[in-house]
């Protein structure tokens, strides 16, 4: 992959990721109305689980790097 191109590929997937966590953030927010910040603990749970899964399969060489 190009330069160009992975930098587009980056802001393309940044904005997609931006949108899906606003629209997640919007639907808990409706359904919970207690103290504790329920929408951003499940929305980092997930960015966290989504990024420990692409390092065990960069890790494994499942994911090439190139």
């Amino acid at each position: 992959m190009t330069a160009p191109l992975l930098a587009l590929a980056v802001c393309a997937c940044g904005g997609l990721g931006a949108s899906l966590r606003y629209v997640c953030d919007a639907l808990i927010k409706v359904r919970w109305s207690g103290t504790f910040p329920l929408s951003t603990f499940l929305i980092n749970a997930a960015a966290g689980l989504a990024a420990g899964v692409t390092a065990a399969l960069y890790a494994q060489g499942t994911l090439d790097g190139d």
